[in-house]
């Protein structure tokens, strides 16, 4: 890093962190932060609480969908190298694909993949053993999945469609994802403490995931990590908060290693952060592999990632004056923490303020018409919204690793006016409902999007 470590900040940063982390409910976290005079590192707490083992500055951490961005960073580095066209049909390179029990519409490109406008069911998760051929099978298997709507007409999170995209990756490569990816993304960039599986992470003071109890206490998560078949989308890739930075500062600086060396195109990176495509449900733009937060000086690029017990935020500003890489073991804790201290870092160091969504205004009154929205939808996980004039339902009727929805099954949807709802005194995320002809045709909720669907799962996608 071409800025120097400040060992007196880190003191302070380290204060800061352990008052944070009791706030935030986190066994154990990192914290690496980059301005243009100075680096600031500092690790607190706990990487195994029941081994006794502290995190220090070199704990590496499981980053969670995170490796996303990694992914992403692959296929554009395979198409600088000319094997692979971002803009042709998945189908050209994976030529057995199905999905919804046919071929993939020439819709269906490699680019929608990884701006999640692909419309693949999004959270199928399943284990196909610890082999290099572990992925192929995987995608094989995605064959009887729905698509929830038309490629390329809405904008919905999939981690099953970073999987198929990690498959192309191993095709046009000739190498397994996690081979092709040290040899494009994580070699070039000389990263000094990133590991993928147990044989390879205990050459590091690892940290493992930590469930936070009602005593204020933790313990330790029985599952350690995803399945092996899972790792583009983000089951295995952990690294320490440095090393993660180092990949935020090489996208800041248009695809340039910390060593001078070129891992990737100024052009690609800025086509990875490009917001000229907005798509429903909300409009926001849909950026490849990462997403924008506003401040009071411009946009931010960012992104986060929740695995099993761990959870990861990076952030860079375009402009080049700060990056900030966010590690913790505990579930949520680096995203509270990066809205706590890492609020007041960017203030304090980079005179940036987040700007933070009012809470929703729940309206009584604002409920016209709830057969609308009555109805069953599916993202693989199935969804049954109920209710009458009195008021509407949600309930998830079987739950699945990262789906966001069985937290909150069983709730009321609280009417917002329009077609949003939110869940009282739940997550501050927001339902939004797409109208059909008649009835709501999907609704989105943490990106994610169910689409309605008969009582049999099925959905109308792909269209005649």
């Amino acid at each position: 890093m071409p800025a120097a470590v400040d060992e007196k900040r880190n003191e302070e940063l380290r204060r800061r962190l352990v008052s944070a982390i009791v706030a935030e409910r986190a066994a154990g976290a990192a914290i690496a932060l980059w301005t243009p005079d100075r680096v600031e590192l500092a690790a607190v707490g706990h990487a195994n609480q029941e081994a006794g083992i502290e995190a220090d500055d070199r704990t590496i951490f499981q980053i969670g969908s995170i490796t996303k961005v990694f992914t992403a960073t692959l296929l554009f580095a395979l198409k600088e190298q000319g094997l692979v066209d971002l803009d042709q049909s998945v189908g050209v390179y994976l030529p057995a694909f199905r999905i919804a029990g046919r071929e993939p519409p020439a819709a269906l490109t490699v680019r929608s993949l990884l701006n999640y406008t692909s419309g693949i069911a999004g959270e199928f998760f399943a284990d196909f053993g610890p082999d290099d051929s572990a992925l192929e099978r995987y995608v094989a298997a995605c064959a009887p999945l729905p698509l929830i709507f038309d490629p390329q007409t809405m904008r919905g999170y999939s981690s099953t469609a970073y999987c198929v995209a990690g498959r192309i990756a191993e095709v046009v490569s000739g190498l397994s994802f996690n081979q092709a990816l040290v040899r494009n993304v994580l070699g070039p960039l000389c990263l000094r403490r990133t590991a993928f599986y147990t044989h390879d992470i205990a050459r590091f003071r690892t940290a493992v995931g930590h469930v936070a109890m009602p005593d204020g206490g933790f313990r330790q998560a029985g599952q350690l990590r995803l399945p092996h078949c899972m790792s583009p989308t983000g089951a295995s890739l952990s690294m320490s908060a440095e090393d993660l930075l180092q990949f935020g500062l090489m996208h800041m600086r248009g695809g340039l290693a910390g060593e001078g060396s070129r891992v990737l195109s100024a052009a690609h990176c800025a086509e990875m952060i490009d917001d000229g495509l907005r798509l429903p449900p909300d409009d926001a733009p849909a950026l490849i592999g990462w997403a924008e937060i506003q401040t009071d000086r411009g946009r931010m690029i960012a992104a986060s990632g929740q695995t099993i017990e761990h959870n990861a935020v990076l952030a860079f500003s375009p402009r080049g004056d700060f990056a900030l890489a966010i590690l913790a073991n505990t579930a949520g804790a680096a995203q509270r923490l990066f809205l706590s201290l890492g609020a007041e870092l960017l203030k304090e160091r980079a005179d940036t303020l987040l700007s933070r969504p009012k809470p929703p205004a729940i309206d009584p009154d604002a409920l016209k018409h709830p057969e609308r929205y009555v109805g069953l939808y599916t993202n693989h996980t199935r969804a049954e919204v109920s209710g009458t004039g009195a008021g509407l339902r949600i309930r998830f009727l079987a739950d699945a690793a990262q789906t966001p929805g069985p937290a909150v099954s069983g709730a009321p949807l609280m009417p917002l006016g329009g077609d949003s709802f939110a869940v009282e005194n739940g997550p501050s995320l927001r339902f939004l409902f797409q109208h059909g002809d008649h009835a709501a045709s999907h609704f989105s909720w943490g990106g994610a999007i169910f689409g309605r669907c008969d009582a049999s799962g099925a959905t109308r996608y792909p269209s005649p």
